[in-house]
C-alpha cells in the first residue's frame, strides 16, 4: 500500500504543477509562484489527506489564473 500512496502523492504533485503552468505567461506571475511550487513539491506528503489538500488548492489556483487571464488589460487598468 506504500508504493500505491507514493504513486497517487506523485501524480497529485504533477497535476498540481501542470495547472499551475498552465496559464503562466507572464514572467513577473511565474516569480511570485516559484515559492509556492517549490514548498508544495518539496512538502512531505504522508497521507491521502494532504494529497487531496494539495490537489484541491492547484484546482483553486487553476480556477482563480482563468479568471484572472480573462480579463481585459484595460478592465484590469481601470479598476
Amino acid at each position: 500500500m506504500t508504493r500505491l500512496s507514493s504513486i497517487v502523492i506523485s501524480l497529485f504533485r504533477l497535476s498540481f504543477l501542470l495547472l499551475l503552468l498552465s496559464h503562466l505567461s507572464s514572467l513577473e506571475f511565474k516569480f511570485s509562484l516559484s515559492s509556492l511550487l517549490i514548498h508544495a513539491l518539496v512538502m512531505d506528503l504522508s497521507t491521502t489527506q494532504q494529497a487531496l489538500l494539495l490537489f484541491s488548492t492547484a484546482q483553486s489556483w487553476h480556477n482563480g489564473c482563468s479568471i484572472y487571464w480573462k480579463l481585459s488589460p484595460t478592465s484590469v487598468l481601470s479598476s
